[in-house]
């Protein structure tokens, strides 16, 4: 048994209008602002685990670092790198570590 289908062919590409943008139309658009990573830092097992809040952690980019000297350091490269923004009280405390075994 046979059976036979009649194809019928349409030309599926929709007519595009020309607009022109006036310097008024794209002023008023904003471009969608991008939501600012916060760096943060917690201490566990004799670490300085630094991270994104809020961040999954399997999209997380956390790193353990030994000493405070080096979680600053890491703060300030994620910063760099994410367009990041540094939790100050952190970065307050994680200083005041470093001026203490410093001292």
């Amino acid at each position: 048994m046979t059976q036979t289908v009649a194809v019928e062919t349409v030309e599926t590409t929709p007519a595009v209008a020309e607009t022109q943008e006036t310097p008024e139309t794209s002023e008023n658009q904003e471009a969608p602002k991008k939501k600012k990573l916060l760096i943060v830092y917690k201490q566990t097992s004799g670490r300085y685990y630094v991270y994104f809040k809020g961040v999954p952690p399997k999209d997380n980019v956390g790193c353990g670092c030994k000493t405070p000297e080096s979680a600053v350091r890491y703060m300030h490269l994620l910063r760099k790198r994410h367009e990041a923004v540094i939790d100050e009280k952190c970065l307050k405390e994680l200083s005041a570590l470093t001026e203490k075994k410093g001292a």
